[in-house]
């Protein structure tokens, strides 16, 4: 390549290795992480509606802690396909009391708020560095599969949903039974 061709280059050198820049990485390191913190404790709380004799709630959630598997996965994927080299992060200890039934249910409202915001923080980040790659996938475009923006449109919303079902004045088994089908049926 001669001289005059190496000089008139407007791009990063570094996207010859990588699509992604560094910072943009990082955010989607916490986010997998996060990702993962969420499936543990969606299992946790599976866990807990099991002892309680409350099956279908128990399903509930563990099909929710597959959903935040796949939303790990989907990440691991992306950053995979444009060869970033990276490390699993650590992932924090779920160590909660639940003084009710109703706690996991107010607290998976809040927990899928946070989600949206740390995904909305990444998506701010692409927008700053123009990475429409980036920004066209997570919304759910692109060769790699992974839609998280509107992925958390649909989670913010069952989770309400099913909170409010949990804060109805019923029995456990017909809740048990209803958030269940209001889950599978959505």
């Amino acid at each position: 390549m001669s001289e005059n061709v190496k000089e008139n280059q407007n791009f990063d050198t570094n996207r010859r290795f990588c699509e992604l820049d560094d910072s943009l990485i990082e955010l989607f390191i916490k986010q997998i992480a996060h990702e993962i913190e969420n499936r543990h404790l969606y299992m946790s709380f599976a866990n807990f509606f099991a002892t309680e004799g409350l099956n279908k709630i128990s399903e509930y959630y563990l099909k929710r802690s597959d959903e935040e598997d796949l939303h790990h996965k989907w990440i691991y994927n992306w950053l995979t396909f444009n060869d970033v080299d990276f490390q699993y992060p650590a992932i924090k200890e779920i160590n909660l009391n639940y003084n009710d039934r109703e706690f996991p249910f107010n607290f998976t409202v809040d927990r899928e708020i946070e989600t949206t915001d740390m995904i909305n923080n990444i998506l701010e980040k692409a927008n700053e560095l123009k990475d429409y790659a980036t920004i066209n996938w997570l919304n759910g475009g692109g060769p790699i599969e992974g839609k998280l923006i509107p992925e958390q449109v649909e989670e913010e919303s069952i989770s309400r949903t099913i909170r409010d079902i949990s804060t109805e004045n019923d029995s456990w088994l017909n809740k048990d039974k209803l958030i269940y089908e209001t889950y599978i049926n959505r």
